[in-house]
Order: C-alpha cells, then sequence, then structure tokens
C-alpha cells in the first residue's frame, strides 16, 4: 500500500490497463478502423453496459507501437483538481517529468484559472517528442462540467502527440458535431460493437468446445442482441444446461431480462462460498483477497466452505466471470461494472439492510486500517456511520493539512451532512483551519 497513503490523491491501480480475457475473440473490422484513424485527435467509443469497449480499446493498444496511458475514472473524480492529478500522473507513467510546470498547478492550494490551466497542459504536451494515446475509461462517471471544458479547451488546439481515446455509456459533453465535421474525431458505437453472427460462433466455440453451427450463432446473437455481455452469460448457462442447441423460452423481452435470467441461472450453479463471496464484495469499488478476507469474517450465516480470500480471488481469475484486474501484480480486481450491478441486486434481495451496513463498517475499518482513507469514509457514510466517518477524518487531518492537502481534508468534509459535523467540537476546528488555508 507504499503508494496509496491517506493523504495521497492517486490510486495507482487506476492507472493499470485491463487486460483482455483469455476467450476474447480478435476483431480485426474494429482494430483496423481504430489503426486508420489514428492521426485524428480524438476517438470516442460509446456504448451501454457489457458491449466491450474497453476490452476493445485494451486489445487495440496491445498491436500498437505508440506508448500508452490508462486511467478508469469513477465517481471520485467529479472535481478537476482530482481529474487533473490522475491525468498528469497517467501521462508521466510513459513520460515522466514531461508535465512539471502543469503538476506544479494543480498542487498549489489555489487553483489558476482554467485557460491557464490548459494553456500550460497544451504547451507540455506539445513538447513531447513521441506520439502517444491516452485512454479516459468510463467518461461518463465524470459530470463535473469544469472537467468536460478542459477536454473540449484542449481539443480545439489538440497537442499533436497526442490521441485521446475516451471511453463511455453516454457522449462526454464536447462539441461532437464540430469535431466530427473536421474530421477531427474517430467513432465506434453501439451499432459498431454489436457481435456479428460469425463473431457469436467465433466466440462460442472455444467455451463448448464444439463446432457451432450458423443457424445456432444467428439464433443466439439474435437473442443477446449482439451483447457480449449477455453472450458470455449465455455460454456459461450453455454449459451448466449442457444443450446449447435449444434457446430457452425465458429469453424474451429484450437484453434486460436476458441479462437477469442468464445471470440467475449462472448465480445458482456456483458453490455457497463463492456465492457468498460474489454477493459480500459487490459493495466494493475494488477487492483484494485480504480484504475480501475482512468482509467475510466468519459469522452464524457465513457458510463459507473453507473458501478464503486468496481461493475466491484465484477462482475469480481462472473462471474468467466479469473480474477485471487492476495491477500486474494481480493484488487488486474489479467487477465489470455491469455484473456488480447484478450481484448487488441479487445482494439486497438475500441480506437485510443491516447485514449490508456491517459489510460497510468492515469494509471501512480495513481501509482505514490500511490508509485508504477516502475508501474508509465512502464505506462509513454508505452504513450510515457518521461518527465513524467524523473519527477518520479527525484521526488523518493533522497530517493532511501539515502536507498542504487542505483540498483533500474539505473533500472529506464533504461526505459530513452539516448537521452532524455542527455536533463535533473537533470537525468544526478542522472546517475553520480548511477554510483558512483556502482563504
Amino acid at each position: 500500500m507504499a503508494d496509496e497513503t491517506n493523504i495521497g490523491i492517486i490510486l495507482r491501480t487506476k492507472l493499470h490497463r485491463p487486460s483482455a480475457p483469455r476467450d476474447y475473440t480478435h476483431r480485426p473490422r474494429l482494430l483496423e478502423y481504430l489503426d486508420q484513424r489514428r492521426e485524428r485527435p480524438l476517438t470516442l467509443v460509446s456504448a451501454p453496459a457489457g458491449y466491450g469497449k474497453s476490452t476493445l480499446v485494451s486489445c487495440w493498444l496491445d498491436r500498437c507501437d505508440n506508448p500508452n496511458a490508462w486511467i478508469s475514472l469513477d465517481e471520485n473524480d467529479n472535481d478537476l483538481r482530482q481529474f487533473l492529478s490522475y491525468f498528469l500522473a497517467a501521462v508521466e507513467t510513459v513520460f515522466p517529468n514531461s508535465v512539471k510546470e502543469t503538476m506544479i498547478l494543480v498542487n498549489a492550494p489555489t487553483l489558476p484559472p482554467l485557460s491557464t490551466l490548459v494553456g500550460t497542459l497544451a504547451n507540455e504536451l506539445d513538447m513531447i517528442e513521441q506520439d502517444f494515446i491516452l485512454v479516459l475509461d468510463d467518461i461518463h462517471t465524470v459530470r463535473e462540467k469544469s472537467v468536460h471544458h478542459l477536454l473540449s479547451d484542449l481539443l480545439h488546439h489538440p497537442p499533436r502527440p497526442m490521441h485521446l481515446v475516451l471511453i463511455g455509456r453516454r457522449d462526454p459533453l464536447l462539441n461532437i458535431a464540430t469535431l466530427r465535421a473536421r474530421s477531427q474525431l474517430a467513432e465506434v458505437r453501439l451499432q459498431d460493437l454489436r457481435f456479428t453472427v460469425a463473431e457469436t460462433a467465433a466466440y462460442l466455440q472455444p467455451i463448448m468446445k464444439k463446432q457451432i453451427d450458423e443457424d445456432i450463432a444467428a439464433a443466439w446473437s439474435e437473442k443477446t442482441e449482439g451483447w457480449v455481455a449477455g453472450l458470455r452469460l449465455a455460454a456459461l448457462s450453455i454449459q451448466h444446461r449442457g444443450d446449447f442447441k435449444t434457446i430457452p423460452a425465458e429469453l424474451q423481452g429484450g437484453t434486460p431480462y436476458v441479462m437477469e435470467y442468464l445471470f440467475s441461472e449462472v448465480l445458482s450453479h456456483q458453490p455457497s462460498g463463492i456465492r457468498n463471496y460474489l454477493l459480500k464484495t459487490s459493495i466494493l469499488d475494488r477487492f483484494c483477497a485480504p480484504l475480501c478476507d475482512r468482509l467475510n469474517a466468519p459469522d452464524e450465516s457465513s457458510g463459507m466452505d473453507g473458501i478464503d480470500g486468496e481461493a475466491f480471488t484465484a477462482w475469480a481469475m481462472a473462471s474468467n466471470l466479469f473480474v477485471i484486474p487492476l495491477d500486474t501484480e494481480n493484488r487488486w480486481f474489479r467487477y465489470h461494472h455491469l455484473f456488480r450491478q447484478l450481484l448487488q441486486k441479487q445482494m439486497k434481495r438475500r441480506y437485510t439492510p443491516e447485514g449490508i451496513d456491517t459489510l460497510h463498517n468492515r469494509a471501512c475499518q480495513w481501509f482505514d486500517e490500511n490508509g485508504l482513507i477516502e475508501e474508509a469514509l465512502r464505506h462509513a457514510t454508505a452504513a450510515g456511520d457518521v461518527n465513524q466517518a467524523a473519527g477518520i477524518i479527525e484521526k488523518n487531518r493533522h497530517a493532511a493539512l501539515n502536507n498542504d492537502k487542505w483540498f483533500v481534508v474539505e473533500k472529506w468534509l464533504a461526505q459530513i451532512p452539516d448537521e452532524n459535523a455542527r455536533q463535533s467540537p473537533e470537525l468544526l476546528l478542522t472546517q475553520a483551519w480548511v477554510l483558512n488555508h483556502r482563504f
């Protein structure tokens, strides 16, 4: 945990590019499209969850000669300073010390005007002597207008060496029409990402270990609407039923119904210990073996069948069940977003609200013990435990303020409801110190 300190902003795991699954089906038509438009400043990959957006781009980067950097964005990046910190950190993973001036501006107690930030950043990026690709994954999670204004201004006079790739479920707040008219934009959308019949057959064949004829591939392609996440669960469902020729009658009504049905069927075939780990860890944005062990501490209803965190993460990787490694050491993982949503639905059906709060409290304690304060606070507030959240801030505020990270403490305080903060003299004092630093 040495690079994820309690007063830092950067989680290095967010800068690791997800690797392609072992059973990935290569899609030459899309890779060729991306290759041919590499000289444009921006590529936009936009489609709903589960269509293989990130996997496609990751596989494309595998075959590119240019250096590349990756950021997995999330809801916590809805802050210009936070966003820029990750942006600069990603660039420096491939070109160390290339954006020093912008880094100084971002780390200043008060951010300069956006025009200053954009100008300094654009100049430093333009001075990089080698073409490179920067990927911002899950851009839809960032709704902060200043972030989108920064990207828009940066693309108005784009730095020559940088090719920016934005991946998201919705279009970012950019002038897409203007970029398109100027031939500055490459687009990969839902209709492009749908698996064709041939791609469906190629995907199913190694999983089923038998020849898949065109009629069967066409039927499954139609039922899953070319949706690779649904197709993956369909393949697992077929394996469990042992009959890949018959399409279940339950697969009616469009992709949401397909996904719910297939997910429930796949989950029901997992051992009870695995099911418990899957459901409990769905509260986490990311997980590792020791954290899994903390969440699955023995209790009267655990039924863990002797499975520990190491065994679970090894199983998750071996099964390729929508689990994405976040580092090269395979210590940290996350679930595919859609898979996690489905797990959370099942968890709410099977656990009481009090039981879910207990899981959040266990996660909070683990993150707090390991110096990961923002994540500890998120789980404390998710559990409704404001006193615990306040205690974490009080314990860590001095180190942050002594390092002139008042804006980090300000983010911590923003997670505490005002009525609760007013009841804590320590939090009121912390607010006063932050205001003193700010003004």
